[in-house]
């Protein structure tokens, strides 16, 4: 849920964050789908798309703990490790394009959605925009 101050309004970053994420049309971007006041109007939601496996850090930590991930071997391919990279600086370049700046680039903003659209390699999304700034 977004920041809310004691005006009941969202703050600045909680503002920019949700402004900035419908503006960042993006195939590598995490769509925002919908927004709106929780219920008992104590925090602002925002609906995203689903990303069912989760973030790489949660791949990671599946891979430590033995647990279902992504692919069965033990380390992500060097292939899929391409793809994320490849996914990724795509989204950089478009918010880029756009005169902002990501500055909270880890495992656990990148998330890893399904595979319908890309040959059954799933396609890698950017998350987080709170820390996001404007060039």
């Amino acid at each position: 849920m977004a920041k809310i101050n004691k005006k009941g309004a969202l703050d600045e970053s909680a503002n920019l964050e949700m402004s900035v994420m419908y503006r960042l049309k993006h195939a590598n971007i995490l769509r925002v789908k919908e927004s709106f006041w929780s219920p008992d109007e104590t925090g602002f939601m925002m609906l995203t798309e689903y990303c069912p496996f989760g973030s790489i850090q949660r791949q990671i930590n599946a891979r430590i703990d033995n647990k279902k991930a992504i692919h069965r071997n033990k380390n992500f391919s060097p292939l899929l490790i391409k793809i994320c990279l490849h996914d990724i600086l795509n989204a950089l370049s478009h918010i880029s394009s756009k005169n902002y700046i990501h500055l909270d680039i880890k495992p656990d903003n990148i998330l890893i959605n399904d595979a319908s659209d890309r040959y059954s390699f799933p396609r890698f999304v950017l998350a987080d925009f709170g820390t996001i700034r404007i060039l």
